[in-house]
Protein backbone atom coordinates (compact mmCIF):
# COMPACT_ATOMS: atom_id res chain seq x y z
CA UNK A 1 0.00 0.00 0.00
CA UNK A 2 1.83 3.11 -0.37
CA UNK A 3 1.81 5.85 1.74
CA UNK A 4 -0.78 8.13 0.85
CA UNK A 5 -3.10 5.38 0.79
CA UNK A 6 -1.93 4.38 4.25
CA UNK A 7 -2.28 7.75 5.46
CA UNK A 8 -6.31 7.69 4.21
CA UNK A 9 -6.87 4.69 5.48
CA UNK A 10 -5.51 5.38 9.06
CA UNK A 11 -7.75 8.20 8.86
CA UNK A 12 -10.83 6.54 7.95
CA UNK A 13 -9.85 4.10 10.56
CA UNK A 14 -10.14 6.27 13.67
CA UNK A 15 -13.07 5.75 15.58
CA UNK A 16 -15.80 8.62 16.39
CA UNK A 17 -12.89 10.92 14.09
CA UNK A 18 -14.39 13.05 11.46
CA UNK A 19 -13.57 12.41 7.98
CA UNK A 20 -13.39 15.96 7.20
CA UNK A 21 -12.68 17.81 10.05
CA UNK A 22 -12.11 21.43 7.62
CA UNK A 23 -13.35 22.29 4.34
CA UNK A 24 -11.10 25.55 3.38
CA UNK A 25 -11.75 27.01 0.02
CA UNK A 26 -13.77 26.61 -2.56
CA UNK A 27 -15.47 23.85 -0.22
CA UNK A 28 -15.47 21.13 -2.95
CA UNK A 29 -18.24 18.67 -2.12
CA UNK A 30 -16.80 14.99 -2.58
CA UNK A 31 -17.61 11.49 -1.78
CA UNK A 32 -15.30 9.20 -0.19
CA UNK A 33 -15.30 5.37 -0.17
CA UNK A 34 -13.14 2.65 2.07
CA UNK A 35 -12.18 0.18 -0.47
CA UNK A 36 -10.11 -2.25 2.05
CA UNK A 37 -6.91 -0.86 0.41
CA UNK A 38 -7.51 2.59 -0.83
CA UNK A 39 -10.01 4.91 -0.63
CA UNK A 40 -11.56 6.56 -3.69
CA UNK A 41 -12.41 10.47 -3.68
CA UNK A 42 -14.79 11.28 -6.20
CA UNK A 43 -15.92 14.98 -7.00
CA UNK A 44 -17.92 16.43 -9.69
CA UNK A 45 -15.93 18.99 -11.60
CA UNK A 46 -17.45 20.05 -14.52
CA UNK A 47 -15.61 21.47 -17.41
CA UNK A 48 -12.17 20.46 -15.60
CA UNK A 49 -9.47 18.81 -17.14
CA UNK A 50 -7.97 15.86 -15.42
CA UNK A 51 -4.12 16.97 -15.79
CA UNK A 52 -5.62 20.25 -13.98
CA UNK A 53 -6.30 18.51 -11.04
CA UNK A 54 -3.39 17.86 -7.91
CA UNK A 55 -4.49 15.75 -5.51
CA UNK A 56 -1.87 15.98 -2.12
CA UNK A 57 -2.16 14.67 1.33
CA UNK A 58 -0.32 17.07 3.17
CA UNK A 59 -0.22 16.00 6.77
CA UNK A 60 -2.39 13.52 9.17
CA UNK A 61 -6.10 14.15 8.08
CA UNK A 62 -5.72 16.45 5.38
CA UNK A 63 -6.35 15.94 1.73
CA UNK A 64 -5.59 18.88 -0.38
CA UNK A 65 -7.58 19.17 -3.96
CA UNK A 66 -6.16 21.86 -6.14
CA UNK A 67 -8.04 22.66 -9.48
CA UNK A 68 -6.42 25.03 -12.24
CA UNK A 69 -9.00 26.64 -13.71
CA UNK A 70 -8.44 27.89 -17.59
CA UNK A 71 -10.20 31.02 -19.03
CA UNK A 72 -12.08 29.93 -22.00
CA UNK A 73 -11.47 31.00 -25.68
Amino acid sequence: MCETHRRLHELMAVPGERILPVIRGAGIPVDLRDLGDEVMVAADLPGVESNDITIRLTGPGTLRITVRRREAA
